[in-house]
């Protein structure tokens, strides 16, 4: 296990959005659940989104990935993240 320490409150800021984005790339960066990244960003899409990013939406994606990044580059061995469902995976799912 390994501790990854970080001002999220500042990142968030600078990134102007709120700290649960950033919190919820640091979450996904460390890999304990197994939902791949791409999964994450697609949730904060949401399913209505269409392609059309509105400017809260870009800032969640901005802080998220911004987080995901710092936890990622300061693991010391950052093993593979797990992909993301096949699509008849989630057909089977849902």
């Amino acid at each position: 296990r390994s501790h990854v320490a970080f001002d999220m409150a500042a990142m968030a800021r600078d990134h102007g959005t709120v700290v649960s984005s950033v919190l919820l790339g640091a979450v996904a960066a460390a890999g304990v659940l197994p939902i791949a990244r791409e999964a994450y960003e697609a949730a904060i899409r949401g399913p209505e989104s269409e392609g059309l990013a509105t400017a809260a939406v870009r800032a969640s994606l901005a802080g998220f990935g911004a987080a995901f990044e710092r936890v990622r580059a300061s693991s010391p061995h950052p093993g593979p993240l797990p992909a993301s469902p096949s699509p008849a995976t989630r057909e089977r799912a849902g």
